[in-house]
């Protein structure tokens, strides 16, 4: 009799100890979360994709598609720098794919239901986008005596947004670079198929643009 009495006990406090144990379990480890779930900022980084670039200029100099991948080039390598967001690797199928959604953002082939497509269809958790707002190439001359010194600036203006496909959180931000040479220099230089940004004074306002903003979103995320 006291053998069935204990075994009646095992049976009935079982179910406890497994509560118990997986409440245990909960505290020291904490519930499983998906990334499609976690917090931007939150400590871990959230696989993030940048889609590409709207060119709102008229400026005929602008129109070269290689332009825009070079500033999606800049805006990755920003959100990458930043801490928060990882890039995932893709084969040559996928990341020519990529480029040629790039490259219809910046000659305005998508409208907004088509966008909204090509957002639900990203496997990335966060996605980002970037539209070209300004430029201007303020330019100044200064004599004195027999010293005549010309100065040759490149000012942008670019929006940076950031969504969230889970909890549809979005942030935006504007920013502005500047940048100044004491001699005329050329708009762009192309190598092969890539613009070359980092030897012009426009890539240098673009690239201060771009960190200007991620770091205004990055300050409203950690708020």
């Amino acid at each position: 009799m006291r053998f069935e009495s204990a075994s009646v006990i095992n049976v009935y406090h079982q179910p406890v100890i497994c509560f118990f144990s997986l409440l245990i379990l909960i505290t020291f480890y904490g519930t499983p979360v998906s990334e499609n779930h976690k917090a931007i900022g939150g400590g871990e980084q959230i696989s993030c994709e940048v889609l590409g670039v709207h060119n709102k200029l008229s400026d005929k100099n602008w129109k070269d598609e290689r332009i825009g991948l070079g500033v999606q080039a800049l805006l990755t390598e920003a959100l990458y720098q930043c801490g928060m967001f990882k890039f995932v690797e893709t084969n040559d199928r996928i990341q020519k794919k990529r480029e040629e959604i790039a490259t219809g953002m910046w000659h305005g082939k998508y409208k907004k239901k088509d966008f909204s497509l090509l957002i639900e269809k990203s496997e990335n958790e966060v996605l980002a986008w970037a539209t070209l707002l300004y430029f201007g190439r303020p330019q100044s001359e200064l004599s004195i005596g027999i010293v005549h010194r010309n100065t040759d600036a490149a000012v942008i203006r670019i929006e940076i947004t950031l969504l969230q496909k889970s909890t549809g959180k979005k942030w935006k931000a504007t920013g502005e670079g500047k940048s100044t040479t004491t001699a005329s220099s050329v708009l762009f230089t192309y190598q092969d198929d890539k613009v070359k940004l980092d030897e012009t004074n426009i890539g240098n306002a673009l690239k201060k643009a771009i960190t200007d903003a991620v770091d205004n979103i990055v300050k409203e995320i950690q708020i």
